[in-house]
C-alpha cells in the first residue's frame, strides 16, 4: 500500500516509506479531527501533495497507472476512503481479499471478511491500532447509502454514460432531498469532489429523460417520413 515499500533484502517484507507514511498519518489525523474525505482531498491538493500514482512515478516505483495526469496533486474521495480503511497500516497483512471464479476471468470478486486470512503485526505499523479503530467508527458512521428507487429498485439508465461538457469528468448521480425523484440530478464529479476547477452545474434526471424521449420521437418521425433519408443519415453518422 501507499506508505510502504518492498524491503530490498526481502521482497515479501514491507518497510515504511517515510515521506508517504507521513501523508497517511496526516490523513488519519484529519479524519479524527472531523474532516470529511472531500475536505481532506482538497487540503492535500492545496498543500501540493502528489497523489499516490504521481508519487510512485516520481520515485520510480513501478505500480502502474497513468504516467501523466492533468493534475498530479488531485486526490480522489475514493482514494482517501481506501487509505482510511486499510488494516495493513496497523502492521497486518490480509490475504484472500478477492477471488476469481475461473482462471479465464480477469474480474476479481470481493471475498467476505470471514473468508479472509489476517496475519497480525507482520510489519512496522504506520498508525497505531487504537487510532485505526477510532477512524473505522467514523467511516462507518458517515457512510450513507442511497435507497433504491421504490418503483423498480434498479440504477438509472444513464449511469456511467454522462460526462461534463466543460471538463470531461463523469457526471455523478445525486438524489433529491427526502428521496424526491423529481429532484434527482446528475452533477460534475470534479466540482462535487471540491478538488477540481469546474463550475457548479447539473441536469435533472427527469429533464434528461424528456430530452432523450424527444430525440427518439424525432428520429422515429424521420424514419416514417422518409426511410431512404433516414438510412443515409444513419450511414453518415456511423462513419463520422
Amino acid at each position: 500500500p501507499y506508505g510502504y515499500r518492498k524491503d530490498p533484502l526481502n521482497k515479501k517484507h514491507w518497510i515504511i516509506d517515510p515521506e508517504a507514511a507521513q501523508v497517511v498519518r496526516d490523513i488519519f489525523r484529519m479524519c479524527l479531527e472531523g474532516k470529511g474525505n472531500d475536505t481532506i482531498a482538497r487540503i492535500l491538493q492545496e498543500n501540493g501533495i502528489l497523489n499516490c500514482t504521481a508519487y510512485w512515478h516520481e520515485k520510480g516505483i513501478g505500480r502502474g497507472g497513468k504516467k501523466t495526469q492533468p493534475n498530479p496533486y488531485r486526490w480522489k474521495n475514493s482514494t482517501i476512503r481506501k487509505i482510511l480503511t486499510q488494516q495493513e497500516y496497523c502492521g497486518d497483512v490480509i490475504n484472500f481479499k478477492s477471488y476469481s471464479k475461473s482462471y479465464k476471468m480477469k474480474k476479481r470478486i470481493e471475498n467476505p471478511e470471514e473468508n479472509r486470512a489476517i496475519f497480525f503485526n507482520v510489519h512496522e505499523p504506520i498508525v497505531d491500532r487504537d487510532t485505526f479503530e477510532q477512524v473505522q467508527k467514523k467511516v462507518i458512521k458517515r457512510t450513507k447509502r442511497r435507497a433504491p428507487k421504490s418503483e423498480n429498485g434498479e440504477k438509472s439508465i444513464f449511469s456511467d454514460l454522462l460526462y461534463c461538457a466543460d471538463c470531461g469528468s463523469k457526471l455523478h448521480f445525486a438524489t433529491g432531498k427526502n428521496m424526491t425523484p423529481q429532484q434527482d440530478c446528475y452533477r460534475c464529479s470534479r466540482y462535487k469532489s471540491n478538488t477540481g476547477d469546474c463550475t457548479m452545474h447539473f441536469i435533472r434526471e427527469e429533464t434528461l429523460k424528456l430530452f432523450v424521449l424527444q430525440r427518439i420521437f424525432d428520429v422515429t418521425a424521420l424514419f416514417f417520413d422518409d426511410a431512404m433519408a433516414f438510412g443515409e443519415a444513419a450511414k453518415k453518422q456511423r462513419f463520422q
